[in-house]
Formats: structure tokens, sequence, C-alpha cells
């Protein structure tokens, strides 16, 4: 089994739920106590239950290092979804698999958009670190979901406790994404191909894409759509105005955040209660995780004061 070996960084220790907060006391090993053994003491029922059903037993061997989501995150995925994991077994060991990686991972191994290849072969798992100011603490997250208790030691690994599931597992670039979305992004794909942005957005990032859907699109006023389609270098423009470079899921984000994008202007961010509002546009669809960042579908097309200026004249 291939044991990782990361860079260090500063030591992220436990704290309040949500939240990993640096300089506090980390939980203490306990020589024989067991990842399983662990986790029902942490009262992590369902991951186990599910464990057993696909065979997975977290007893012996390792070591290995759970990122465990809690009873309440299983809760939160649709009964459709519970539905297909319970009747499709093999799909059910993946995604479980993809939760676990070989070795022994503490917090202060893990840095900003490292990645880690998960017990399911091919699949890996992004980290990222987001120190937040108006919040004071660092956030870190896996694949989008935070991890809120940090570094469980046991006989057998490490247990770090999420308070979402991983899944959809990732396995499309942020392009491929839009392609397979064509019901909410397909004048955003129209876009991007006019613009020569889909081998952009098929690289490896990592980026964060507010995505417009296509709603967003015919909020425009009449004939600027048409307008941008017919000025490549303008549609250019806008479209950079919605990636950035980074991966930033909407755990990371700090109200009234300034972020710069690939056009080289910024957009503002704002926390709205649990909803995220990138200048004007809420995100309607947030964290869509892909192999190279992560997507945001957005219900209103962002515009740099530039461009809006060329077609108010225009």
């Amino acid at each position: 089994m291939k044991v990782l070996i990361l860079s260090v960084l500063a030591t992220l220790a436990l704290g309040a739920p949500g939240v990993i907060h640096m300089q506090q006391r980390r939980h203490q090993y306990k020589e024989g106590v067991t990842i399983e053994e662990t986790l029902r003491k942490y009262g992590i029922s369902t991951l186990l239950k599910l464990a057993k059903d696909a065979g997975l037993p977290m007893g012996e061997t390792g070591p290995f290092t759970v990122f465990a989501p809690t009873d309440e995150a299983f809760s939160t995925l649709s009964p459709q979804i519970l539905r297909e994991l319970e009747k499709d077994k093999e799909l059910l060991k993946n995604v479980l698999l993809y939760h676990i990686v070989g070795g022994s991972v503490m917090s202060n191994d893990i840095t900003n958009e490292m990645t880690a290849q998960s017990m399911w072969t091919g699949h890996d798992i992004r980290f990222n670190i987001y120190k937040r100011m108006l919040e004071k603490d660092t956030r870190v997250t896996a694949d989008g979901s935070p991890i809120i208790i940090a570094d469980i030691k046991c006989s057998n690994g490490v247990i770090h406790i999420i308070d979402r599931v991983m899944y959809p597992i990732p396995s499309d670039t942020a392009a491929a994404f839009v392609a397979g979305e064509q019901k909410e992004f397909s004048t955003l794909l129209t876009a991007l191909t006019k613009a020569n942005l889909v081998d952009t957005l098929k690289g490896k990032g990592p980026f964060t894409v507010f995505a417009p859907t296509d709603e967003a699109f015919k909020r425009l006023k009449p004939g600027v759509l048409d307008h941008l389609l017919a000025n490549v270098t303008l549609l250019k423009s806008v479209l950079e105005y919605h990636v950035v470079s980074g991966t930033f899921f909407s755990d990371g984000f700090d109200d009234q955040a300034k972020i710069t994008t690939l056009n080289g202007k910024s957009v503002i961010v704002r926390l709205l209660e649990d909803i995220v509002v990138v200048n004007t546009a809420f995100v309607q669809y947030p964290d869509n995780v892909v192999t190279n960042g992560v997507v945001h579908g957005i219900q209103a097309v962002l515009m740099p004061p530039n461009v809006h200026l060329q077609l108010v004249e225009s």
C-alpha cells in the first residue's frame, strides 16, 4: 500500500464544529483503539453500517486516513442517492473508498491545493486551506467538505470528521462539466467555444468557475448576447471575468472578499447567511467539484466594469 509523503504546513488542530483553529489541543492517541472502534465512540454509525454493507472492515488493517462524514451529513443526501448507494454495492464501495487515503495523514501534512490519491484508484481528493479574516479562523476542506474534528489518532491510522459526504465523485474537468449539463449551461458552452476557452477549462488549473445558467443569459438586455458573440475579444474578456485561479468552495469565501479573475479585474463576494453572492449574482448551484477545481452555477452574467461601459456606448 502506498503511503503518502506530504509537505508540512503550520499545525492545524481540533476546534469547534465546522472550524479548525490554530494552536488548540489535538485528540490523543490511544494504543489498541482501532478506527472502527473510534468511529463507534464518536457516534459515526451510518458510515460504519455502510462500510459493513460494502464489505469494508476498518478494524485491523492499515494504516489508513479516514475522512468520516457525520450521520447528519449522510442524512442530507437525497433519498434517491441513498437508494442508489444501497442498491449498487460496487458504487457504495467506491464512494466509501474515496473517503479513505493510504497512510496516516495528519492535518499538519495538508497544504492548500494538495491532492491525495484515495483508495478508489484514479480518484484524487483536493484539499484547501482558507484563512478567513472576518471569522478569524482557518478552515480546511476535503473536496469542499469542512473538516470539523481533526487528527483523531487510532492504532491503525487517523480519522478526520467531515460535515458533508464527498459525493458525487469528481470525474470531469470544468469544461466537461459545463458540456455535460446542457439543460443549464448550453449558452455558456456556446460562448466558451466561440471564445476558444474550452481548452483552458480542460487544463490543470485549478480553477473556480462562476458559471451563468441559460436563464442568466436570458436576463441580459436584448441584443447584448448577440453583440458579445459577434465580438470574440469582448466575449473572451467577459468569460474570463467568470474564472478565478485557485479553488474556492463556498465554505472558503470570506465576506466582502475581493478576488481577482483571469480577466485581471476583481469580483466581490458577499455572504448572506447561507447564500453566496458574487457582485450581484446569487450562487444558485454551489460547489460542483471537478477534477481541476470547482464550478458554481450563478443566476446572472457578471460584467467587468470596462465591458459594461463598452456595451452602454454601443
